[in-house]
């Protein structure tokens, strides 16, 4: 799964676990088992199918008990965390990715009766499979960063700190694209990232100080998943936004052409556009080879 990606190397798995176990929302007996379970998973000491059955285990009582928020959700609200503050550790993310691949591939946790169990209040989805609510959890707990400081003209908005924390974010969220078995939405992640960091002129100030945070991410799904992109937009399949299309993955390799020599942007941002242009390229040389 390795790429060097320039992101930060956040905080240590003791000091991630320390912080989650002070949660007023995780004392429970259930939560401060999975945080245990999670912070050796991230160590590389437990297996992902061993660690999911102890996920599940904790869980499944309290699911089949009928709670009505239920008590995955501050889970995934852990796992999230976890993403944003361990920093862009692939392997972390690659041993992640197994533990939630391995929770997705349990059996169908039922009632008394032999009914499928889902979260309800309108969110669709059975556990494990389903992986119910970590889509939405992601999106509102993790990638959704808004501007800190909007009163930082310098710094574009964000901070460095939230723009390090975004790209911990998507480089998990581009692994999880290629390796993930059950679809929690990241494709459109992906879709609305591209269209914001590159269907972008850069011509005005404003447009140029929000470069730094918009472009690294975006070419960092393309860097991480460009293969997988490349078949979402020949499939053509729709997402929120305006969808995949092989003319949308043409306006992404040219508009990342356009960044790449644009003299008014930082030089990372010069360099990590012409990347992922040139990953563009190499995808498609690569698919063609494979049709011939």
């Amino acid at each position: 799964m390795n790429v060097s990606i320039a992101t930060t190397n956040g905080m240590s798995i003791e000091d991630w676990a320390k912080a989650a176990r002070k949660s007023p929302y995780r004392q429970s007996y259930e939560q401060q088992r999975a945080i245990d379970t999670l912070q050796i998973v991230f160590e590389g000491k437990d297996d992902a199918d061993s660690a999911a059955t102890t996920i599940a285990s904790l869980f499944n009582p309290l699911l089949q008990h009928g709670f009505s928020v239920s008590p995955v959700f501050e889970f995934w609200v852990s796992v999230c965390e976890a993403i944003k503050m361990l920093g862009a550790n692939q392997r972390i993310d690659g041993r992640l990715i197994e533990l939630l691949n391995a929770l997705s591939n349990l059996p169908d946790l039922t009632d008394q009766s032999g009914k499928a169990i889902g979260p309800g209040g309108g969110f669709p989805g059975v556990y494990w499979k389903d992986l119910p609510g970590l889509g939405i959890t992601f999106r509102e707990f993790a990638i959704d960063i808004e501007p800190e400081s909007p009163e930082m003209p310098d710094e574009g908005d964000w901070t460095a700190a939230q723009r390090a924390t975004l790209m911990n974010v998507v480089t998990f969220g581009a692994l999880y694209l290629v390796h993930g078995r059950t679809n929690i939405g990241m494709s459109s992640r992906a879709e609305v990232s591209m269209m914001h960091g590159l269907e972008t002129s850069y011509r005005s100030p404003e447009q140029r100080r929000r470069a730094k945070t918009l472009v690294p991410p975006a070419a960092t799904w393309i860097l991480l998943a460009g293969k997988k992109i490349y078949e979402l937009c020949k499939s053509g399949v729709p997402q929120r936004g305006r969808g995949y299309s092989l003319e949308r993955w043409d306006l992404w390799k040219e508009d990342l052409f356009a960044i790449a020599g644009n003299t008014g942007l930082t030089v990372d941002v010069n360099h990590i556009a012409i990347q992922a242009a040139a990953k563009m390229g190499k995808v498609e040389r690569q698919m063609q080879h494979n049709q011939s």
